[in-house]
């Protein structure tokens, strides 16, 4: 399919008037250059459409097998780069420290330490897929920023956007992290700063309440 798809472009550029094949031949870093990048792209795009048609399709194929795939934090390992050095307290979280948060991702921590319904939180931590909770997106592995386990058993996983603003990698985590719930009865929940007029306590307990 490569050979065909290159097969057909240089018979583009040969059959333009501007362009023969001396041109293409001077030019042919720059052609190599300008193909790579619209290859990378037209496999992006694949990979994509084949991710959502599996995973978000009326025909979907994706399931959750809790028995094969149940991620476990380790109790003697938390193998953060960098700890929280802030002067708050943070009793329920399962490991005596705590991986760095910035301002708002505080702000965050207090509101689930502060949450009756949570008994116990990790913040997560990033590029760990070891050691870390991740989700599959169609590029690469997602690492939500918290995961609670509630006291009724189920887990919270959340992902904090803060004030940043939405885009297309944002919408996509959400979905996957909302099918995630809904296949294997846990919770998911893509926290801001202030959505839909309810700030983020009231985000939390608007998921904790379904």
């Amino acid at each position: 399919k490569l050979v065909e798809f290159l097969r057909r472009v240089v018979n583009f550029l040969l059959n333009r008037n501007d362009l023969d094949m001396p041109k293409l031949a001077l030019g042919k870093f720059i052609l190599e250059k300008v193909l790579r990048d619209k290859i990378n792209e037209y496999r992006k795009q694949a990979t994509k459409a084949g991710f959502d048609q599996c995973l978000f399709s009326k025909d979907a194929i994706a399931t959750v097998d809790i028995g094969a795939f149940t991620f476990t934090f380790d109790p003697m390992l938390y193998p953060a780069n960098k700890l929280y050095s802030g002067q708050l307290k943070f009793p329920k979280h399962y490991y005596s420290q705590i991986a760095d948060m910035n301002k708002e991702e505080v702000e965050c921590a207090l509101a689930i330490e502060r949450d009756r319904e949570v008994e116990l939180w990790v913040r997560n931590l990033e590029r760990n897929p070891i050691q870390a909770f991740w989700l599959p997106t169609s590029t690469d592995k997602f690492y939500p920023d918290f995961v609670a386990k509630l006291r009724d058993g189920r887990l919270l996983v959340i992902e904090y956007k803060g004030g940043h603003l939405d885009n297309d990698d944002t919408e996509e985590k959400e979905a996957v992290g909302k099918l995630w719930a809904r296949k294997s009865g846990n919770l998911f929940l893509m926290a801001w700063k202030q959505k839909d007029g309810k700030d983020l306590y009231q985000q939390l307990n608007a998921i904790l309440s379904e």
